[in-house]
């Protein structure tokens, strides 16, 4: 299956940035990894914390990267933050590859490869409602969508987010929560499985789908929906339920992606690859996904 590493449309005029992530590659090993500085690291949970690396790749929300360090592997990781030069990414440390992570610095070096998948429509979102549901660490997929809009409202008809965390001191990227809440554009639900704190709602994210008004926005809509496997299948159950249409509803899977290019066949479920026809899928295929 081919690879889909830094390729690019024939039409479309490739960037600076583009031009100078392409020439750090080796044109005959399109998987290796290229070495990239930790610019500072952000403690936002006890168990995840974001790493901002200066990094010229031309990503896209929703895309995934495989962050490597010698001797330990890699991870894929999907792109948290944005901006000029600078990728942030969100990490949990849940194995080997990620508890090395947690042991870098500023001024560390981490390789990188990528970007890699399917990121989320943002051509679709553009003069529509746009809802946005995460759960925990679900949260990290979404941020560079929401930010966008949030700093871009002329682009949609109105932002409605929900996102969930376990409890407070779960909770992360307290400073994008902050903007977001004062966003007359941004309609925003944040709550807490276990815990009612100032600020926050109590209850499960599905529990707050009735109060987005599906029945207001016609068919110019669309949802984004991350989090843990459960949360999702409930979740775009009750979006169902409460009139959102399986074809206005995006989903991104991360489950066991290994490779990155479709090799290793750990992440394929029937016929479908996730790292390569993913991470992002339209509900349709989605519901399918069923390991």
């Amino acid at each position: 299956m081919a690879t889909n590493v830094m390729m690019q449309p024939a039409s479309r005029e490739v960037s600076t940035d583009e031009k100078a992530w392409a020439m750090r590659l080796d044109p005959n090993d399109p998987v290796e990894p290229v070495p990239c500085e930790i610019l500072d690291v952000i403690h936002e949970t006890e168990h995840e914390w974001t790493f901002r690396l200066g990094c010229e790749a031309p990503a896209a929300p929703g895309q995934f990267f495989e962050l490597s360090l010698p001797r330990f592997g890699e991870a894929p990781i999907s792109v948290s933050g944005i901006d000029d030069g600078i990728l942030d990414f969100t990490v949990r440390a849940v194995g080997k590859v990620t508890r090395e992570l947690f042991t870098k610095r500023a001024g560390d070096i981490v390789y990188v490869r990528g970007p890699y998948g399917r990121g989320w429509p943002m051509e679709r979102f553009q003069g529509k409602h746009v809802v946005v549901i995460s759960g925990g660490t679900g949260f990290a997929p979404v941020r560079q969508l929401i930010r966008h809009f949030n700093e871009h409202p002329e682009e949609i008809k109105g932002l409605w987010t929900i996102q969930g965390f376990r409890d407070e001191a779960g909770v992360m990227f307290k400073d994008d929560i902050a903007a977001m809440r004062p966003n007359p554009n941004c309609h925003s639900i944040f709550c807490l499985d276990n815990e009612e704190r100032p600020g926050f709602q109590q209850g499960f994210v599905t529990s707050y789908v009735k109060d987005i008004p599906f029945k207001d926005f016609g068919d110019d809509y669309e949802v984004v929906l991350v989090g843990p496997p459960p949360m999702m299948k409930f979740t775009g159950i009750e979006l169902v339920k409460n009139g959102a249409t399986e074809e206005h509803i995006w989903m991104s899977f991360e489950r066991k992606m290994s490779c990155a290019i479709g090799k290793c066949g750990n992440c394929r479920i029937d016929s479908t690859y996730i790292c390569l026809d993913g991470p992002v899928f339209n509900y349709t295929e989605a519901k399918y996904l069923i390991d």
